[in-house]
């Protein structure tokens, strides 16, 4: 959290505070109202379109139940002709045209009108035995092609080979069909129940019941939904089975993308022709037809959009006092801190007299008291500083050529001692030529350190490293490698005087020598723009991370040379260099310390080049 709040700080860091403020007080008054009020009304959405979805489905189950009471009675009347005497007795003949059959037809024919004209919905009934007799009744309106009675006998239509008759000989069991026009009824559509005949199990002819159309169409016709809401009967495939004026084309096609007609029942609010529709539908039990109420969700919703309406008044008026208030009250929070502001930019003139006038218990009140108290004090100071920066301007320029000279003296004598007291050790006992050796790079050291001259050549100040590895060598033989790596380009340039023998002797004394196994020193340099980098790495026994930081403490401390005269001959030779790094180049010179415990140590000097020197 407080990781946040310190970005967000950064962030707005370059605004003032009265717009902070007022971007406060709206996020904080009007983000809740809106979640609340947005949350609120998308809940009553989906309730009232869950209740309605609900009932939309119910309503489908109603057309689906009078469908499924006709059908069961078309079921009953199907099984009341199939076991009729003379029916079964038409299932065997093959020559309507016998006289000796006609009397039985003729008291069939009017069993099958009495069927039809108790239903007014019932057009016609067919018999066809799979002789190819056939026998029917049917009402005159309709005008089928048979107008007779010796027209029925005689009747041309080939049955046996009707694509339709064929589809219900292979179905076999009784189903409703739906409209579908027909060849022997001069092309008009017509509705069919129809099924398969049986005389002990064995297939016998075909019964048709033709319906007229508009008696199913009218099962879903007579509900409504809303204004303009509607129920259809369609396929599963999304199809419409029965005429039906509301259903169009984009009807048909949206339901047809739709999945929720895979179901047994749902609903789903989706947009047809750019009007949003709640669409509900139920699968009927009888045929698998899928019942689909149509309504759009605006006739239905007036509740929500007055709950709507009432909401948007609310967040306006709510809008309208919350930018009031702010825009106050963030004027008397920042009235304040803007009087005490203009104080500040007239005490930046230095008039440190003025005093802020103190009426006010708050922050406000804490943080006026505090400036008069800075006032006082900086008036108090203003001398004081004045008087010691001259003092100490001068003790600077007196004590700068001491300091130096200092710093170039303080170099370890311990080295010096352990050199001599093995040059004797190897004079006495092998008296050989490594005494000669010594004897020589001790020379050639105390020649180079003696010099007057304040800068050295990199070549010259890497060859006084050399002379001091070669007495490390004849001390401690095979035990420490050497590796230079200085570019020609380089080594023409000025530094410091004795800027690396120390450090070297440090990566030798408390870096190889402590390993215990020999170890390996590298010595390079490289050119950055305008800046020579020198590094001396060592494989030694390192440091660790709390004793890295005590030196790098030290090293980063901005006191006198002689403060640090109590320090250990380790920390020496670092604090010897870094100083004399500052006085002679100042804040352009860098020395940075990184080791790792078992690892090694690395120092890198950086130093502006100046050929001038």
């Amino acid at each position: 959290m407080n990781k946040i709040i310190n970005k967000l700080d950064s962030w707005t860091s370059h605004i003032m505070v009265r717009p902070k403020l007022l971007f406060t007080f709206y996020i904080v008054s009007l983000l809740p109202l809106f979640l609340v009020a947005t949350f609120f009304y998308f809940k009553s959405t989906q309730a009232l379109k869950e209740e309605l979805g609900s009932y939309m489905v119910e309503t489908s189950r109603q057309v689906d139940l009078r469908l499924s009471s006709s059908i069961e009675e078309m079921e009953n009347l199907s099984r009341i002709i199939h076991f009729n005497s003379d029916v079964q007795r038409f299932l065997n003949l093959k020559d309507q045209t016998d006289r000796e059959e006609l009397a039985f037809q003729l008291d069939l024919r009017n069993f099958l009108r009495n069927v039809v004209n108790h239903r007014e919905y019932l057009w016609s009934v067919f018999l066809i035995n799979d002789y190819g007799s056939v026998l029917y009744y049917s009402e005159d309106f309709v005008n089928p092609v048979f107008a007779s009675w010796w027209s029925e006998v005689e009747l041309e239509h080939d049955f046996q080979s009707d694509p339709f008759h064929q589809e219900v000989v292979s179905e076999k069991d009784f189903y409703l069909y739906p409209p579908q026009q027909s060849n022997y009824y001069n092309g008009e559509f017509v509705a069919t129940y129809g099924g398969r005949l049986y005389q002990l199990n064995e297939e016998k002819g075909t019964l048709l019941f033709n319906f007229d159309p508009q008696y199913f169409s009218n099962m879903s016709d007579s509900i409504k939904m809303g204004q303009t809401g509607f129920v259809g009967i369609f396929s599963e495939q999304g199809e419409s089975l029965f005429e039906n004026a509301n259903i169009t084309k984009k009807h048909t096609n949206k339901l047809s993308e739709l999945n929720m007609l895979r179901g047994e029942s749902g609903y789903e609010l989706v947009n047809i022709a750019g009007v949003q529709t709640l669409v509900a539908f139920n699968t009927s039990t009888k045929t698998g037809w899928k019942i689909v109420g149509f309504v759009p969700f605006e006739e239905v919703s007036g509740k929500i959009n007055s709950l709507r309406n009432g909401l948007y008044m609310i967040a306006i008026f709510s809008i309208l006092f919350v930018l009031l208030f702010s825009k106050y009250f963030a004027q008397v929070i920042t009235t304040p801190l803007f009087k005490l502001q203009s104080y500040m930019r007239h005490a930046e003139t230095g008039d440190l007299s003025l005093r802020v006038p103190m009426d006010r218990g708050d922050e406000f009140g804490m943080l006026t008291r505090t400036f008069n108290h800075m006032l006082e004090r900086l008036e108090e100071l203003k001398d004081k500083v004045f008087m010691s920066e001259l003092r100490q301007t001068k003790l600077q320029l007196l004590n700068r050529e001491s300091e130096l000279r200092a710093l170039q003296m303080q170099i370890n004598p311990h080295f010096l001692y352990n050199t001599l007291n093995t040059m004797k050790c190897i004079g006495e006992v092998y008296d050989v030529q490594e005494v000669s050796d010594m004897s020589e790079s001790l020379s050639d050291m105390f020649r180079y350190s003696i010099d007057h001259e304040k800068y050295k050549l990199l070549y010259e100040e890497v060859d006084h490293v050399k002379a001091f590895l070669r007495i490390i060598q004849i001390r401690f033989p095979r035990h420490v490698e050497c590796h230079f790596d200085i570019p020609e380009e380089l080594s023409e340039i000025p530094v410091l005087k004795l800027l690396l023998q120390p450090l070297v002797e440090n990566a030798v004394e408390h870096g190889i020598i402590p390993k215990g196994v020999g170890g390996n020193i590298h010595i390079t340099a490289r050119q950055r723009e305008d800046l020579v980098i020198i590094e001396i790495v060592d494989d030694g026994v390192g440091m660790y991370d709390k004793r890295l930081e005590e030196i790098q403490d030290r090293l980063n401390r901005k006191e006198d040379f002689k403060v640090v005269e109590g320090l250990s001959s380790g920390h020496i030779g670092l604090r010897n260099v870094q100083q004399r790094l500052q006085l002679n180049y100042g804040d352009q010179a860098k020395l940075h310390v990184s080791s790792k415990a078992n690892h090694g140590t690395s120092i890198e000097i950086v130093i502006p080049i100046n050929e001038d020197e």
